[in-house]
C-alpha cells in the first residue's frame, strides 16, 4: 500500500499472509475495495545486496509470494479492479548475447530469467479472475555518453530511472 490523499482508506499489506493480509472478510471493509486499478511495484531490490543464497531467497519470496498474494486479494474483491500492473524485469530474456529479443521472446534460464519468470506467473490469479494484468518488463537506462543514466547507479526499488537518455526525448 502506498500514500492516499487526505480522506481515502489506507491500509497495510503483509506480502506473505494469505491474500496479503488486505482481506478481512466483512465485505466494503477491505482496504482495496472500490479500487478500478493497481500498479504493484513492491519487492526486494536486485542490487540491493551482494547475491548471497539467503538474499536471492529473500527478492524471490517478496517477489513471487507478495505478487501472489495481491493478486489473490485483488480477485476476491467483489467487483475487482479492472487492471492490476504487476512490474517486471528484462532479466525475463536472460543472457541474450546482444540478440535483440521482444515480448514474444522465451525466458532465459538464469536465476533472475527463472525469478522473472514466476513473478508474472504469480499475478495468474488476478487473471483468472478477469483483471487485466500488464507487466512492465523495466531495465536500466543507458546513455551513449555516459552508460548508466544518472539515477540509475543507484537502483531505486523498481529499478526506474528519474530521467530519460536524450535519444529517448527526440
Amino acid at each position: 500500500m502506498s500514500a492516499a490523499p487526505a480522506g481515502r482508506r489506507r491500509g497495510r499489506w503483509d506480502p506473505r499472509a494469505a491474500d496479503a493480509g488486505l482481506i478481512s472478510g466483512a465485505p466494503g471493509s477491505s482496504a482495496l475495495d472500490g479500487l478500478g486499478a493497481c500498479v504493484h511495484l513492491a519487492g526486494a531490490g536486485v542490487a540491493d545486496h551482494r547475491w548471497t543464497a539467503r538474499y536471492k531467497a529473500e527478492v524471490r519470496a517478496s517477489r513471487v509470494l507478495g505478487t501472489r498474494a495481491l493478486a489473490g486479494a485483488l480477485a476476491k474483491l467483489s467487483p475487482p479492479p479492472a487492471t492490476l500492473v504487476a512490474a517486471s524485469a528484462i532479466g525475463w530474456y536472460g543472457d541474450t548475447g546482444g540478440r535483440e529479443v521482444d515480448e514474444s521472446a522465451p525466458s532465459g534460464q538464469s536465476f533472475l530469467a527463472r525469478l522473472v519468470r514466476d513473478w508474472e506467473a504469480a499475478a495468474e490469479p488476478a487473471a483468472d479472475a478477469g483483471i487485466r494484468v500488464v507487466h512492465p518488463r523495466s531495465g536500466l537506462v543507458l546513455t551513449p555518453a555516459a552508460g548508466c543514466s544518472p539515477g540509475c547507479s543507484r537502483w531505486p526499488g523498481w529499478g526506474s530511472c528519474p530521467s530519460s537518455p536524450p535519444a529517448a526525448r527526440s
